[in-house]
């Protein structure tokens, strides 16, 4: 690229100052430190001799953030980004527009009086901070055509309904059954307890420990009994309405965050849409740089036939490891037409290779042993603890339906995991956590794969199949047990099938 000259440069906005001025604030440690001395030897005259010192260090402080303000430049060209920064150490950065993997637009409802956005251009090395800047919103029209918001051919539009947006929020935020079942477990517990302190108060053998407390304390334990049992109620209230009140202020911040979502589909990026006017982001992404996409299920929406798609790519806006939602809700039906925006697999029609029926326990033991361990642990403490058995029991009943839950999860995980292979691409399904995933991995963002066998799997050549792609955050997947012959003849085809399309 050939190197802009100053005066082609774009500045970037002056509340980039605010920024700049977090990483000087620690100067001002030193004239505080200061005064703090001088107050501790109870001398003014030592603190008026440092008054300059203080002096040029404030002025520091508040001067540096401006002149890296102005020594910021950059220009978004056809070719790549060009990018210098730095005072005393200057530096320059040019991005080749090839190794660009996302650039996203955000508009903060703080940003608008001041006429400001955020653009921040990505890598495949997610180095978004470094080359996250702060513009004027009228250098938007500077930017060129491939970026978020530009004109591009679009070969396919999707804007979701306002319903499949809500089942969104409900499929991101905590679950209510869980939320529930905790809200219930402590009610348990606060009638518990009160009636426990109610019966303690009909008896009279509080009365000689009631004595012995009085002469030191002087609070008669009857009365403390009694305030015990009114307090309980309201704050057993108060936790409730809490725990209620977080679950829907994060499925309200949830469904403002996917709101108005539009994603426009081109031949060569995917551009993605969301927010209302708190914050208002815009993503563009190469479709070659897509590492996988995922289609995930929990066991509610898989009973109703919900699918929710995600994508996986560095730089997307809002989430630690690199995924973005672009289908909410979808059915069955709709999601076979859909996802020919995202990749052409038929992975409806595919035959899998499944894990042999000795694997259930592979993928089942783990829970299975955790729900005989608290039955065992409720057990034990009926027997060793007779006084703790009615608070326990609640707990155990939260606990072991959270460990039937994952076992049903688990079950149905086996029952539909498997690893298949169309036009060289991978799709392999299996369940993580609450979650039921299918993931369909290009066959060029496939970065390393293992075949895992121990000692008992050696005997009937079975294997672990673990994928890993480009990209950081979540990109590990895994099948297990697996026909190990079965596995290497289906990588072969892939790579087969990918050589005879390059």
């Amino acid at each position: 690229m050939k190197r802009p000259s100053e005066q082609e440069l774009l500045p970037v906005h002056a509340i980039t100052i605010l920024y700049e001025l977090r990483m000087t604030l620690y100067l001002l440690l030193l004239p505080a430190a200061r005064a703090l001395a001088a107050m501790l030897r109870g001398t003014l005259e030592i603190w008026l001799r440092g008054t300059v010192f203080d002096f040029l260090v404030l002025l520091a402080a508040l001067l540096v953030p401006v002149l890296r303000w102005k020594a910021c430049r950059y220009q978004y060209a056809p070719e790549g980004l060009y990018l210098k920064r730095g005072v005393l150490w200057q530096r320059r950065y040019f991005l080749p527009d090839d190794s660009i993997v996302s650039v996203a637009i955000t508009s903060p409802f703080f940003f608008r009086p001041f006429g400001a956005v955020r653009l921040k251009f990505s890598t495949a090395q997610n180095d978004g901070k470094r080359f996250s800047l702060v513009v004027p919103a009228r250098q938007l029209i500077h930017l060129p055509r491939h970026a978020p918001g530009a004109a591009e051919h679009v070969a396919a539009a999707y804007v979701p309904e306002t319903s499949a947006i809500a089942w969104l929020s409900l499929f991101a935020s905590r679950s209510l059954p869980q939320v529930i079942l905790i809200i219930s477990t402590l009610s348990r517990w606060q009638n518990i307890l009160t009636e426990h302190l109610d019966a303690l108060l009909q008896t009279a053998e509080i009365q000689p420990l009631g004595d012995a407390i009085i002469a030191q304390v002087r609070i008669p334990l009857d009365f403390l009994y009694s305030q015990l049992i009114r307090f309980l109620p309201p704050v057993a209230a108060a936790v409730t309405l809490a725990l209620l009140g977080g679950w829907v202020l994060f499925f309200l911040l949830s469904f403002l965050r996917y709101k108005n979502m539009r994603i426009y589909c081109g031949s060569r990026y995917l551009d993605i849409r969301n927010g209302v006017w708190l914050n208002r982001w815009r993503t563009r992404i190469r479709r070659k740089n897509i590492a996988y996409a995922d289609i995930r299920q929990s066991l509610i929406c898989r009973l109703i036939g919900h699918y929710y798609v995600y994508v996986h790519a560095a730089g997307l806006h809002g989430s630690r490891d690199c995924t973005a939602v672009v289908l909410p809700a979808v059915s069955s039906y709709d999601l076979r037409g859909k996802m020919r925006l995202l990749t052409p697999v038929r992975f409806f029609k595919l035959e899998y290779l499944r894990p042999n029926r000795g694997a259930f326990f592979r993928y089942t033991g783990w829970s299975i042993l955790a729900a005989a361990a608290l039955t065992l642990a409720l057990l034990l403490s009926r027997i060793f603890l007779p006084i703790s058995g009615a608070f326990t029991f609640p707990l155990y009943l939260l606990l072991m339906t959270a460990a039937v839950w994952y076992i049903v999860v688990m079950v149905l995980g086996f029952l539909s995991a498997g690893l298949a292979q169309d036009q060289g691409q991978l799709v392999m399904r299996y369940a993580r956590g609450y979650r039921f995933h299918t993931v369909v991995i290009p066959k060029e963002q496939l970065a390393r794969v293992t075949l895992r066998q121990s000692v008992l799997q050696a005997f009937d050549d079975k294997v672990d199949v673990i994928f890993r792609t480009q990209g950081l955050g979540s990109c590990r997947h895994v099948c297990k047990n697996l026909d190990r012959k079965a596995v290497e003849e289906l990588l072969r085809q892939a790579r087969e099938a990918s050589l005879e399309e390059a």
